[in-house]
């Protein structure tokens, strides 16, 4: 979302908003020729940004909630947790529970929201698949021990 967020930005930032028409469409045909030399299409661009642009809203709206349920609960309650580990546990089971709270809990898989979420807050995310697949199997687990911790531990 921030990538998608600071493109924009950028783009908005040299539209020429303001000038004369025909800056702003010497601004356009860069960009498409720019796009096109990559293999691309500029109104490729804009339908993905129209078809992405009410997903990212949402998942924008899930962000700003959890976020700010976590800020709240952690001044309105006094942590009793010493250890990295177990800050990190109860971590996994607040985000879970105000997931579920707000009807977005979609489960504990590698792809799930929960997985999702807790890559982006911690910038975890690569370019690399392989990695990111073993980075969410990971979180996966370390989630669903944390939220159905074994019977007798």
């Amino acid at each position: 979302m921030s990538a998608i967020d600071a493109l924009l930005s950028a783009i908005r930032a040299f539209e020429c908003i303001g000038e004369p028409s025909q800056r702003r469409l010497e601004f356009n045909d860069a960009i498409s020729d720019l796009l096109r030399d990559n293999g691309l299409e500029r109104m490729d661009l804009k339908d993905s940004f129209e078809t992405v642009g009410v997903p990212l809203d949402r998942l924008r709206s899930f962000t700003r909630v959890i976020q700010q349920e976590l800020t709240k609960r952690a001044h309105t309650q006094g942590s009793q947790i010493s250890s990295s580990a177990e800050i990190r546990v109860e971590y996994f089971r607040k985000l879970d529970k105000v997931l579920a709270h707000h009807g977005l809990s979609d489960g504990l898989g590698q792809n799930s929201l929960i997985v999702q979420l807790i890559m982006e807050l911690d910038g975890t995310g690569s370019s690399d698949a392989a990695t990111d697949e073993g980075r969410r199997k990971q979180i996966a687990r370390n989630v669903k021990q944390a939220v159905k911790p074994p019977k007798g531990g």
